[in-house]
């Protein structure tokens, strides 16, 4: 898979204060990956063993904190489908559920403690823009059906936009955007999981954590 661009949006930061909580704070072995579930199936999921991780079970709309697993090939189990990983040393994993499959998506680390990452999983069948609402830039030019894409920004209220990029100007509808707002908090990585009801764009956002115990 293609790496996101990343794009560093400069936006105002009133302090300096390093976060706590987020991908940045664990300090966590060298010899591990972590991995993650993420939920877009609509329907509730099973627990899914990683070696000897379990990760789950899993409401609808929902995404685990990233656990750690030692590096090796896995076959991944949900929902009747499969789907193989590899997790190699240091590496971060996003495991998402659809209605119709697995896709699994090799993460981008986030390492900054003074700003925010967004990730847009784009679980739709067409390709997906990500803008800034309030305050108003853009972020993602496109991401394809399936990928993922990142952006580094600072801590700040947001709303934001993921918009069919096929679509443009009066071929554009309601339903061709889906729209949230939450505040974004320095050191943080949040997830725009962007998925489709009918012809209808939906999502929902999952704040990343990481559990630091070992298995």
């Amino acid at each position: 898979m293609k790496k996101a661009l990343l794009i560093i949006v400069t936006l105002l930061v009133t302090s300096v204060l390093p976060a706590q909580d987020g991908l940045y704070a664990p300090v966590l072995p060298n010899d591990t990956a972590l991995v993650r579930v993420i939920n877009a199936s609509g329907d509730a999921v099973a627990a899914i063993d990683i070696g000897t991780t379990r990760i789950g079970p899993m409401s609808p709309g929902s995404g685990s904190a990233y656990h750690p697993v030692r590096p090796g090939i896995y076959v991944i189990f949900a929902n009747g489908f499969r789907e193989p990983l590899t997790a190699a040393a240091k590496t971060f994993h996003t495991i998402l559920i659809a209605a119709d499959g697995i896709n699994i998506v090799r993460d981008t680390h986030h390492d900054d403690p003074l700003r925010s990452q967004l990730i847009l999983y784009n679980m739709t069948s067409g390709p997906l823009r990500l803008h800034a609402v309030v305050p108003s830039a853009p972020l993602l030019e496109e991401v394809k059906p399936g990928d993922a894409g990142s952006i580094t920004i600072n801590a700040i209220p947001v709303t934001i936009a993921a918009l069919r990029s096929d679509l443009v100007g009066a071929g554009a509808g309601s339903e061709d955007q889906y729209e949230t707002s939450f505040t974004l908090e320095r050191g943080n990585s949040y997830a725009l999981v962007v998925t489709e009801n009918g012809p209808a764009l939906t999502g929902f956002v999952v704040i990343a954590g990481v559990e630091t115990s070992t298995e």
